[in-house]
């Protein structure tokens, strides 16, 4: 007579290639239903490195006669 452990090593066996095969044979999800990878944000713009001055740090003669030089 056969082992009761043969018996259940190969119960255990069989159940592991069915389920095997199963996953095998079970038809995936469709590619339309994966999502879509976002797209990548595109890099902050570079500032200018060249000094602009401030126009309120000119220095502006008050009045017409100030500003000839003579």
């Amino acid at each position: 007579m056969v082992s009761h452990l043969v018996v259940y090593q190969l119960a255990l066996i069989a159940l592991l290639w069915l389920f095997l095969m199963l996953s095998w044979v079970w038809p995936s999800e469709p590619a339309a239903a994966r999502p879509i990878p976002p797209t990548p944000v595109p890099p902050p713009r570079q500032r200018s490195t060249a000094p602009t001055p401030f126009p309120g740090l000119i220095r502006q003669p008050h009045c017409d006669a100030c500003g000839v030089d003579g």
